[in-house]
């Protein structure tokens, strides 16, 4: 039976993993700072739609940047949970070979 390296395929699952989060923050960013409102914007006589656009810009930047964190979260947890698979994996081996 051929064994699987486990390592390599964890890897190139984390790869597609942060590749498609930021590929997907990019397209939420680029599409919410698309939908911001660009007529003029007026309360009270005082024109908004520059502080409107702005708050819009920075929005949907920190929208893209927390899909990207959350993809590398999401890869981290994969990661802590192989190590600890393996850690128990280990100490189960090492009971076994001193009984």
């Amino acid at each position: 039976m051929r064994k699987v390296n486990i390592k390599k395929i964890l890897i190139i699952i984390s790869m597609i993993i942060v590749s498609l989060g930021i590929i997907l923050g990019l397209m939420a960013s680029n599409e919410l700072s698309n939908m911001a409102p660009t007529e003029k914007v007026y309360v009270d006589g005082t024109d908004f739609s520059g502080l409107i656009q702005l708050a819009s810009e920075i929005g949907s930047k920190l929208i893209g940047i927390l899909f990207v964190i959350y993809s590398i979260m999401i890869d981290l947890i994969i990661w802590i949970t192989y190590g600890m698979i393996w850690l128990v994996i280990k100490i189960i081996k090492k009971i076994q070979n001193k009984n």
